[in-house]
C-alpha cells in the first residue's frame, strides 16, 4: 500500500458556490419593485382608456420609465454579483429580466399612444 491515502481521500471536498447576500438581498428587492412597477404599469393602462387626466399620466408614465431604467440596471448588477461568485444565471433573475423588458416596452407604447393623444 502506498502512504497517498485512498483516491476519494486525496481529492478535496469542494462544496458549490453559494449565492452571494448581496445578489440574494438585491433580487428580492428587485423583485418588489419589479411588482410595484408591473401593477403601478396595468393600473396607468386601463386608466388611459378614460381620456382624463392626460398630464398625471404622462408624468407618472415617464417616471414608471425611469423605474424600469433603473430595474434595468440592477437586474445587471445582481447578475454580475452572480457570475463572479462562479454561479450560472438563475431561472428568477432571467425571469425578472424578461418581466421588467416586457413591462419597460409596454410602459414605451403607453407613452407613445399618450402622446399622440
Amino acid at each position: 500500500m502506498s502512504s497517498q491515502g485512498t483516491p476519494w481521500q486525496e481529492e478535496p471536498l469542494t462544496s458549490r458556490p453559494q449565492l452571494p447576500l448581496e445578489a440574494a438581498i438585491l433580487g428580492l428587492v428587485g423583485w418588489g419593485v419589479l411588482i410595484f412597477y408591473m401593477t403601478a404599469q396595468v393600473l396607468l393602462s386601463f386608466t388611459l382608456e378614460h381620456g382624463r387626466w392626460l398630464e398625471l399620466k404622462l408624468s407618472l408614465e415617464s417616471y414608471l420609465l425611469l423605474l424600469g431604467l433603473i430595474l434595468h440596471v440592477q437586474w445587471r448588477r445582481v447578475e454580475r454579483l452572480v457570475w463572479e461568485s462562479g454561479l450560472g444565471r438563475p431561472w428568477w433573475l432571467m425571469l425578472a429580466d424578461c418581466l421588467s423588458f416586457v413591462t419597460t416596452f409596454w410602459a414605451c407604447g403607453t407613452l407613445f399612444h399618450m402622446l399622440l393623444l
